[in-house]
């Protein structure tokens, strides 16, 4: 079941142009309007918050499959963190209304 809806998720982002992210290369900046949904094909991205005093903190780890931001994507509201690729990232971004309709329709 499990890689059903895996495949079921990697079809739905299919037709979306891919992204790719060197190591190290950021993703999104906290408080940045996000360009939709974005979801992992290859990789792994780092969440992560900074500090004024340049101090970071991960929060997690993303690897394929994982679709983010979820602040964003849930409730609207802008990601109080950053994205960063960690190893060379292929990205997947779909229009958020057209996603959480699609989502909704496939839980």
């Amino acid at each position: 079941m499990v890689d059903h809806k895996k495949s079921v998720v990697r079809d739905y982002f299919s037709p979306f142009e891919s992204e790719t992210f060197d190591e190290g290369k950021m993703i999104l900046y906290a408080d940045e309007e996000p360009r939709g949904v974005m979801y992992l094909e290859e990789g792994v991205v780092r969440q992560f918050v900074a500090s004024e005093s340049g101090k970071e903190l991960t929060l997690s780890l993303l690897f394929p499959g994982s679709f983010f931001p979820l602040p964003w994507i849930i409730n609207n509201e802008l990601p109080t963190f950053n994205l960063i690729a960690r190893t060379t990232s292929i990205v997947k971004v779909a229009p958020k209304e057209e996603f959480l309709i699609w989502f909704m329709k496939n839980p």
